[in-house]
């Protein structure tokens, strides 16, 4: 396979996840539409949530899938660059409608302002609390693209969205507790310390 090629396919993946994002914040949303239409305690309710709760379930599922394949793509495009002799970002993407990747925040550069809110906080909080905490360290930094409002949700800015999709690599790094409440993030031991090695490396570079 072309470079060009692999450049379409891991495109095309970014793209995907993004979607996949915004499916189950839009399952999220429906399970709250539905919640209010209903006495949150009627059996009728407790169905509604559980069954949204198995949707958004195997939509995780699905998602992981597809996230366990960027691995393999990179180690492709790297292997590929190397045979052509280029560095990275030397091939074009296609324009596929959504944002092209590299352009809004990376999921990565959530990972210490989470930790460090949750540092702050305690070492746990809801996610609200936590993302408005990330907001205030982040809002000099992120995008314009990041503060518009997905297209799926009009109430939902890109960044949340890409905070809470860090969060769930962070949970599988080990830095955040995956058995947590539903809605509360916490800090473990290993998110800890992986702050405290960020915060050395700060120094180092001083």
């Amino acid at each position: 396979m072309s470079e060009n090629s692999l450049v379409e396919v891991v495109t095309g993946v970014d793209l995907l996840m993004e979607v996949i994002e915004e499916a189950i914040q839009s399952c999220y949303n429906s399970l709250g539409e539905e919640l209010k239409t209903h006495n949150i305690n009627s059996s009728q309710a407790i169905h509604n949530k559980k069954d949204a709760f198995a949707r958004v379930e195997k939509i995780c599922e699905f998602r992981d899938k597809v996230a366990s394949l960027r691995p393999e793509l990179n180690e492709l495009m790297d292997k590929a660059r190397r045979r052509h002799g280029r560095g990275r970002g030397t091939s074009k993407r296609r324009n596929y409608g959504k944002i092209p990747r590299g352009t809004r925040t990376s999921e990565e550069e959530f990972f210490r302002p989470i930790l460090e809110s949750l540092n702050e906080m305690g070492g746990a909080g809801s996610m609200t609390d936590v993302l408005d905490c990330v907001f205030k360290k982040m809002d000099s930094s992120l995008k314009d693209v990041d503060r518009k409002m997905l297209e799926s949700n009009s109430k939902m800015p890109r960044w949340r969205n890409t905070a809470q999709f860090a969060r769930n690599q962070m949970t599988k790094q080990g830095l955040l507790r995956g058995g947590s409440q539903r809605g509360i993030w916490e800090i473990t031991d290993a998110g800890r310390q992986e702050l405290v090695k960020m915060q050395e490396r700060d120094v180092c570079a001083v």
